[in-house]
């Protein structure tokens, strides 16, 4: 599994899976602070209005978020906007997984290196003519955030201008 939630289930799934490998992604701190508060973070409450009034509002996604990444990381949302302890969460979970999962079963990984060192670790051969992926990239996210914006402004738009014509309608009844 890659990213959360199932990252927080590591102990898990090393238990059900005792011969299978763990790769750690790891990066700069900062970098993952800025692309935490760019993505994850921003879980604002007017948005949520706006996707609640429009019938967008995905409450399990927020149930997931809260009980996968805010709860365990900082307590819940209390603290999510608070870089030094976030930062710490985030140095906390990366010692953990170093600390538990037996050094020949875990790669510590970060994806500036590319396709060697985890081939090698896989024990398979590096691709030579497909490039390293970098898909889930933060200005990716924040394009299907976009989207998912855009779209609830315009059912939103398209909710207020039916409700005008309801309500004229309604207004100008004898």
């Amino acid at each position: 599994t890659t990213d959360h939630p199932g990252t927080l289930f590591y102990k898990q799934m090393m238990k059900r899976y005792p011969d299978a490998k763990v790769i750690l992604t790891v990066r700069d701190e900062e970098s993952w602070w800025k692309s935490y508060i760019e993505t994850i973070a921003p879980t604002s409450t007017l948005w949520n209005v706006i996707y609640t009034v429009t019938f967008m509002r995905n409450y399990d996604f927020e149930r997931m978020l809260f009980h996968c990444v805010f709860k365990p990381l900082c307590g819940g949302k209390g603290r999510a906007y608070d870089k030094d302890f976030m930062i710490a969460a985030f140095k906390a979970h990366i010692d953990d997984v170093k600390a538990t999962v037996p050094s020949d079963k875990l790669l510590t990984f970060d994806v500036k290196n590319g396709w060697p060192p985890l081939c090698e670790f896989l024990d398979c051969p590096v691709p030579v003519e497909t490039p390293f992926p970098h898909v889930w990239e933060t200005a990716h996210f924040r394009k299907m955030i976009h989207e998912r914006r855009q779209k609830a402004l315009k059912r939103l738009a398209l909710g207020v201008l039916f409700s005008g014509v309801v309500i004229s309608f309604v207004w100008k009844r004898p």
